[in-house]
Order: C-alpha cells, then sequence, then structure tokens
C-alpha cells in the first residue's frame, strides 16, 4: 500500500529502536549424600557451598528445618545472596528436586529483588515425610539432589536501527549500468553479427554471464 503524501515526507528519515531486558543466567545443583546423616546433625539448617559468578557476585542455598502445621517435619529453602557490585539484584529462580530418572520435581519459582544479605525462597518446601514415602524417586541412595536455575535481570538495552523499509526501497543499480554500457558501446572489444544488424559488445561481459560464450572466447 503507497504511502499518504503526509508519510512520504518522513520515509527517508524513519528509524526503529529495539528495546529488551539483558539478562544471564545460572544453574548449580546441590547434591547432598547422606541426606538423613546431616539432618539429623545439623538439625536446623544446612548451607551449600559458595556460588560464585562471573560478575562478581556470589551466591548460596541454605536449608532450613521446620515444623509445618500438624506437627509434621518439612524442610525450607532458599537462595542467599551474599556479595554483589550492585545495590539491587532481579532475579527470577525457581527450586526443584531432581529424580532418580533426571526429571524435575516440586519446582517453584519465586521473582525477587535482592541485596547483599538477602535471603529469599520458599518456608515448608518439601514435607519430609513425603520425601520418605518417595525416597525411591526423590531420595535414591539417601540422595537428595536440589537444582537451582537462576535468571539475573542486568538492565535494559536500547539500539536503534534504520527502518528496513527504507533499505527494501532502495533499488539495485546494476542492470541500469550494464544497459547504458551496451547501449553506448563504449569500451566494447566485440562485434556480434544477426542478420544485417551488428551489436558491439564487451567480451569480459559475456563470458561472465554464459558459459557458452565463455567456451568460446578462451
Amino acid at each position: 500500500m503507497a504511502k499518504r503524501g503526509f508519510d512520504a515526507a518522513f520515509a527517508e528519515n524513519e528509524t526503529t529502536t529495539v528495546t529488551k531486558m539483558k539478562t544471564w543466567t545460572f544453574s548449580h545443583r546441590w547434591v547432598i549424600k547422606d541426606f538423613g546423616i546431616h539432618m539429623s546433625r545439623y538439625k536446623s539448617f544446612m548451607n551449600s557451598s559458595v556460588i560464585p559468578q562471573r560478575d562478581g557476585s556470589e551466591w548460596r542455598l541454605t536449608i532450613r528445618t521446620d515444623t509445618c502445621i500438624g506437627q509434621v517435619t518439612c524442610f525450607s529453602l532458599y537462595l542467599d545472596l551474599l556479595a554483589s557490585s550492585t545495590r539491587c539484584v532481579k532475579v527470577n529462580f525457581a527450586f526443584s528436586v531432581l529424580r532418580a530418572d533426571k526429571s524435575r520435581a516440586r519446582k517453584r519459582i519465586i521473582e525477587a529483588n535482592m541485596f547483599v544479605g538477602d535471603r529469599r525462597g520458599f518456608d515448608h518446601f518439601l514435607d519430609l515425610e513425603i520425601l520418605k514415602k518417595e525416597a525411591s524417586s526423590l531420595l535414591p541412595n539417601n540422595v537428595l539432589t536440589i537444582v537451582c536455575d537462576v535468571i539475573v535481570f542486568e538492565g535494559v538495552s536500547h539500539k536503534t536501527l534504520r527502518d528496513a523499509s527504507i533499505t527494501k526501497g532502495q533499488k539495485c543499480g546494476l542492470t541500469d549500468d550494464f544497459s547504458r554500457l551496451f547501449l553506448s558501446g563504449q569500451f566494447s572489444d566485440f562485434v556480434i553479427s544477426v542478420g544485417d544488424k551488428e551489436f558491439r559488445v564487451h567480451k569480459g561481459v559475456l563470458a561472465s554471464r554464459s558459459p557458452v560464450f565463455l567456451a568460446m572466447l578462451q
């Protein structure tokens, strides 16, 4: 559809801004062997090792045992931000338990703004009675594997582009250039006779465009 007159006045100076969220991700797998022994030994809580990242930030996972409703023992699961070069870190993260067949179970997702020293996660993440009942799947050989997938939002980026329609509208002039060269006969170095007519042409152009002429002119 042709542009209206008013729009056409701006067609040669159109730009587009593309805005997107800059993110990066990391994933950590916490394998806790002899889980039952750890829970009886540490009782209240247990920390993973420190998880350093490329931007200098440091993270850690924490398990804490609690008494849920009905005096049932369960454990809570958290992500800790230990160090960061920025004042506030916006994250979206998911916790899940890895089954024996490597599929994910009990996946829970949270979005948060975190400051250094903050702890975010889920109270009563998993009932220990359920863990025992499904031990063959969730706790094979008394090994609990927790996976934490994190998306870190760094900020917004903008990129300005020339409008694609301008590029599309630019016609290739190669055909016109060859037409002018042929009609003018300038720099021609070969003559083709057809009936009573003669055409002054250029060997290089003919050879490049036709394998037949290439073979004839070699």
